[in-house]
């Protein structure tokens, strides 16, 4: 499990109270194909009360990590709608919608209805009904109709089965369940819709965990390439992504291409374009990826190697399979660089990154924070401006350092001193001010 002190630790007690409520009731109705629709108002009761906190999971994050940056960037949401039409500080917390605003917002900044979790098999006995969820598929400005589950249909008694993606509304099953209760449990208050609504909860607390710090140390203790987070229902999917832009293998690239021509000219292109859907390295949560030291030795070797050729890229195949094009320059920096680029790793070489989108993964690493402390500047300015002694607020620095709740104590144009206990030290000073990346007053 990773740890992050960032976590809001109310969220995970409350998905795993959830979580062990929904195991509880797969001891009187066995979760397989047939009972998939079976109701009873305990499910209801799951499925409500997920998501009340994920109304309040995405108004978090998309105020922690959205909201401060439309506002210094004067940006207008792709989902605000009415007036006024320009963007300001009166779009406050109680005006937004969980779905048709926040959702949509982190969608559109993580690719959140990408993300898929996936079920443990020990837990559930489904054949029609695969492993793989994405919790947020269908959520968009103009309809917010929960997500997506791999579905196994056979097409013929030879056909092997094939891998489609049915609907699952849980956002209507939780709208008639909130303001109709009674009647609504037959059709809404469902195995299946309990599932989905946990896995959608489940993700959000991943990503309210994570996002304050993109990185992880590698756990070497496992073997497998998904983590858990203690769940006992799902894991989420991390993908080897230790190949930096600057290097690529061709062979691959040679393979996916004629992978892509067989799909075009296919008669199932329908299924195999919803295959592609589960097999999309941006859906995958987590991804295995270089730590900041070895991709800098990385980035030095390639760098000094394409200058010297006049090539944008490194191609690794010839070395690979010692064919082609390999010259002994170029062995020499693969083998230089392939305790880096392949396994078996070094836990020193590589790193858990949160897959916010893939071109983020490398290309913003190293600059990543002096960025991300622009977009807040125009708001913590103005908020410095007005701070006097005694007031309460919740800021970030050196990083990740997060205050919660920080009492004003002394404040000068250079210096602030917020009294809180952060790892047992009861003052924090910030010196230079300069070093604040954002401050909220409460």
């Amino acid at each position: 499990m990773l740890v992050n002190r960032n976590t809001s630790e109310a969220y995970w007690n409350s998905y795993r109270l959830l979580e062990k409520q929904l195991i509880r009731i797969s001891h009187s109705i066995y979760f397989d194909d047939e009972q998939i629709d079976v109701y009873s108002s305990e499910l209801a009761d799951i499925i409500n009360s997920a998501c009340i906190k994920i109304e309040s999971l995405a108004k978090d994050i998309y105020e922690n990590h959205i909201f401060p940056f439309q506002i210094d960037l004067d940006i207008t949401p792709i989902s605000f709608k009415g007036s006024p039409s320009k963007f300001n500080e009166k779009w406050i917390r109680e005006k937004w919608k969980y779905d048709y605003n926040c959702l949509v917002e982190i969608d559109k900044k993580f690719s959140l209805g990408k993300k898929m979790v996936q079920l443990k098999i020990e837990r559930f006995h489904f054949s029609k009904y695969g492993r793989m969820l994405l919790p947020f598929s269908n959520i968009s400005v103009e309809k917010c109709e929960g997500g997506k589950w791999e579905h196994h249909t056979n097409e013929g008694i030879w056909s092997p089965p094939s891998n489609k993606l049915e609907n699952v509304d849980w956002c209507k099953s939780y709208q008639d369940i909130k303001h109709n209760y009674i009647q609504s449990i037959p059709k809404h208050g469902t195995v299946k819709n309990a599932i989905m609504v946990l896995a959608a909860f489940y993700l959000l607390a991943i990503y309210n965990t994570c996002l304050p710090s993109r990185y992880f140390d590698w756990d070497y203790k496992s073997e497998k390439y998904e983590l858990d987070f203690g769940s006992e229902l799902f894991t989420c999917g991390m993908c080897n992504y230790t190949l930096p832009p600057f290097i690529i293998d061709s062979d691959y690239i040679e393979y996916k291409k004629t992978m892509e021509q067989a799909r075009q000219n296919s008669p199932h292109k329908e299924i195999l374009e919803q295959q592609d859907i589960l097999g999309d390295i941006e859906g995958l949560p987590f991804l295995l990826v270089l730590t900041d030291e070895s991709f800098k030795k990385v980035k030095e070797l390639v760098s000094s190697y394409c200058m010297s050729k006049n090539i944008e890229k490194f191609d690794i195949s010839p070395y690979e399979k010692k064919k082609g094009n390999a010259t002994s320059e170029g062995m020499e920096l693969y083998l230089k660089i392939r305790r880096y680029i392949r396994p078996p790793y070094h836990p020193s070489d590589i790193c858990v990154a949160f897959n916010a989108g893939l071109n983020e993964v490398y290309e913003h690493r190293e600059e990543y924070f002096d960025y991300e402390k622009s977009k807040y500047e125009k708001k913590t300015k103005e908020v410095l401006s007005i701070l006097k002694i005694g007031d309460f607020v919740d800021a970030k620095f050196q990083i990740n350092t997060v205050v919660s709740n920080g009492e004003v104590k002394e404040i000068d144009e250079q210096t602030i001193k917020l009294d809180v206990n952060i790892n047992g030290k009861q003052m924090i000073l910030i010196e230079p001010i300069a070093n604040i990346i954002y401050i909220k007053k409460l």
